[in-house]
């Protein structure tokens, strides 16, 4: 969302700018969508409020995206080139969807484990340092696991997602490890 509105900032006064603002809306919209899934019964956001973002913000994106004096070429224009963007834009919001379950993961994982280091710990006192240890051990995996997923999911998310949203453009070389490389090759780097 915030991409979108640097994005925005950046266009203004042209009209284009109208459809960044567009995502913002419809990616808050978006949001309301994938919360409604997974917690249907708690609502953060009034269903009028989460059908206008829905709306307000594509009708915007479909008619400044491309603006134009002909109203059907800047209608038919934004569609077509805002269709997959805005598939793509319920798995970008799902992606961070993941990183919640990331987290809860790891937090069952340490319930299981201080479970478990109860149950060994109630055969008595001298399984009280097994249970120790399996809490310890167990506890220093979770946050080891915990350390990868900020860098596994973050940075990915980041990297990707929000630089798409953001206009980067990733170009380089392409990669072929096996290619045979001519002295010429070699030299120039």
């Amino acid at each position: 969302m915030l991409a979108h509105v640097r994005q925005a900032i950046g266009l203004a006064p042209h009209l284009k700018f109208l459809a960044e603002i567009g995502w913002s809306v419809f990616l808050v919209g978006m949001l309301g969508v994938v919360w409604l899934l997974f917690f249907p019964d708690q609502t953060w956001m009034p269903a009028t409020m989460l059908a206008g973002c829905l709306i307000g913000g594509f009708a915007l994106v479909l008619l400044f995206t491309h603006p134009s004096r002909n109203p059907v070429k800047m209608l038919l224009l934004g569609l077509l080139t805002n269709l997959l963007p805005t598939v793509s834009t319920f798995s970008d919001t799902m992606s961070y969807i993941r990183l919640m379950a990331v987290g809860l993961a790891s937090y069952y994982i340490a319930a299981a484990f201080n479970n478990l280091a109860m149950q060994v710990a109630s055969g008595g006192a001298a399984m009280w340092i097994f249970a120790a240890l399996i809490v310890v051990l167990a506890h220093t995996l979770n946050v080891a696991l915990g350390i990868i997923a900020v860098f596994a999911h973050g940075v990915r998310l980041n990297m990707l997602e929000f630089s798409s949203n953001a206009g980067v453009q990733w170009e380089g070389y392409p990669y072929a490890p096996f290619r045979h490389m001519t002295p010429l090759e070699k030299a120039a780097g």
